[in-house]
This record gives C-alpha cells, structure tokens and sequence, in this order.
C-alpha cells in the first residue's frame, strides 16, 4: 500500500540525533505565520496536563475529521475547511493545524503551549508543525509514543500491519530525511481491520495509514491519552 513519496513538504531543519527523540526546533509560543517565534517559555511543557477536563471522545474526534477534512471524497461541510480557523495550507501546509483540531474537538484542552487564538487568526507553533505537534505530545504527556521507525517496527509494536492497536483521535507523524513532515489523525478501521486515516495537505478522507509513503519513511505512531 505504499510508494516511494511522500505528501507534505518538510516543515523542520536539521537531522535529529540517532538515539531518542529530536529536540523541539521552533518556539511553542504564539507565531504569526513568517514572524520569528517569541521565546519559548520554559514551564509552559510541564503545567500541560496528561488529558485535560474529562476523557478523550473519539467518536467527537472522528466525526469532526470527516466533517472538515477537504477537499477528498467523503469529506463533509461542501468539501470546505472549518472557517473558524486559519487555512495555513500556503504557508507550510495545514496537516498540523487539522490534527490539533481534531484532538480539541475530542476534547483536549488548549494549554498555554499549544492554541489557537481564534480573534487574532494565529497559533502556538505546537498547533501548526507537524513535527513540533508530534512531539509536544509525547513530551507533555498527553499523547504516548506507541512506536517509531520503520514500517515493520511500528508493526510490530501496535500490534500487525493495520494497527489495530490505534482508536480513532490517535496521531501518525512521517519522518523522511531526519524531518518530521506530515501529520494524520486515525478515524478508524477500514478492510481487513487496517487502520484509515484523514488529513490536510494533501487532504484525505479514510485512507490507509501507511498509504503514499516508502522504504525510507520512518513513521511515528502516537496514542491520545483519556
């Protein structure tokens, strides 16, 4: 189900080390697209909580993936992104910013680190790059870091090739090149139990998660806690 390509451009610069995670490249505070970030605040990580006010609701996650996911085939809302928010899909991509969306409409409460600010149409760099989302949730807790690296690792680790191990809300990151460039959101199981998943840029609705990309990919597999 794969090939040799990828979907997003790349959002982060330079190689991360070869043992644990790459440290956060950009600031988590609020950045105005093609403004440089403010410093980061050092506490904003630690005060995140694990799950935020009352469970995760998957089907609430799901539902709003599908509602809102583009332009592909099976998207709800006339094929139209959420207008609440701001398209980043010309200034780097918009898969980050639809992934948070997605967890906030599950339920998880905005944190100082990761928002959007919908009066002022500007996000913590968190909400907007995959590979700052990604690790803003293994770092605060508020998301587990089932598996990374190859396809057969992550197999391996949740559970066979269709991860089974996955529920709806969860979050896959590609890593191509040492970057972290495209985030998904699994909304759920398709043929044979294989986990599907929705995202923008390139906006897709159910497709198999592991669908567009190749050997090289090294691939994140993060489940929402609650």
């Amino acid at each position: 189900m794969r090939s040799d390509h990828g979907l997003d451009p790349r959002y982060e610069a330079g190689p991360p080390p070869e043992a644990g995670l790459p440290p956060l490249t950009r600031s988590p505070a609020v950045a105005s697209p093609g403004e440089a970030p403010a410093a980061a605040d050092p506490s904003a990580l630690a005060g995140a909580g694990r799950s935020g006010a009352g469970r995760f609701d998957r089907e609430a996650a799901a539902r709003y993936a599908d509602t809102y996911c583009g332009v592909a085939w099976g998207c709800g809302n006339g094929h139209r992104y959420n207008r609440q928010y701001r398209d980043y899909t010309g200034l780097g991509g918009d898969c980050a910013n639809f992934a948070s969306q997605v967890l906030a409409a599950g339920g998880l409460r905005p944190t100082g680190a990761w928002r959007y600010d919908a009066r002022r149409r500007e996000a913590t760099t968190t909400w907007i790059n995959a590979g700052s989302l990604a690790r803003y949730l293994i770092q605060s807790g508020r998301g587990q870091l089932v598996a990374r690296g190859s396809f057969a690792r992550v197999a391996e680790a949740a559970g066979g090739p269709g991860l089974p191990a996955l529920a709806p809300g969860d979050i896959i990151a590609y890593e191509q090149g040492g970057d972290v460039v495209h985030v998904s959101v699994v909304v759920g199981q398709g043929a044979g139990g294989y986990a599907v998943v929705s995202s923008h840029t390139a906006d897709r609705y159910r497709v198999p998660w592991d669908l567009g990309w190749g050997e090289k990919t090294r691939f994140w597999v993060i489940r929402i806690r609650g």
